[in-house]
């Protein structure tokens, strides 16, 4: 397995879990931070940018329910809690998301096209091991171009950035 001896396997496994805690600490403070937001402002919403980000949440909801057995069944049972709780998860993300915006413009923090190119070429190698062959960066962004969807994947580089920025600055 590529590991010579205890030692080797006790020090690999002690870094993935100090990886693994360090990762599960980061995200909790951004949801801390998220949370403090949140409580911090409310203000009226554009109810177009909040039914596109629903039905957005609405289809991963549904992408993820429709692996498992017995999922058209659930979906029908449940219809109105899943839209409900959509509806929920979408104004919670643009309310974030707009407040992230508005410190991202205050503080000049913009997703740069290098960043872009790397998350498409990251998602272009996850579509291409799950049968996509001949999905690639190029075609993946004219696909995204098309769809709007590149504007999506540079807000979320810019917001995470932004939650990036405050971490450091709540450090400091």
């Amino acid at each position: 397995v590529g590991i010579e001896s205890m030692d080797e396997l006790r020090r690999r496994l002690r870094e993935n879990l100090e990886q693994e805690a360090a990762r599960a600490e980061e995200q909790r403070q951004r949801q801390e931070i998220s949370d403090y937001l949140l409580k911090k402002a409310d203000f009226p919403l554009p109810q177009s940018v909040v039914a596109q980000e629903t039905q957005r949440v609405l289809r991963q909801m549904l992408g993820e329910i429709g692996q498992r057995p017995g999922a058209s069944e659930f979906v029908e049972k449940n219809r109105e809690t899943l839209l409900s709780n959509a509806s929920q998860a979408a104004t919670t993300r643009v309310r974030l998301s707009t407040m992230l915006g508005a410190i991202a413009a205050a503080e000049k923090i913009e997703a740069t096209e290098a960043e872009i190119n790397a998350e498409l070429a990251a998602a272009a190698s996850y579509y291409a091991s799950r049968g996509e062959k001949d999905m690639t960066p190029a075609k993946l962004r004219e696909r995204m171009e098309e769809s709007g969807g590149l504007q999506q994947v540079a807000h979320e580089i810019r917001d995470g950035k932004v939650m990036k920025w405050l971490l450091d600055d709540a450090k400091a």
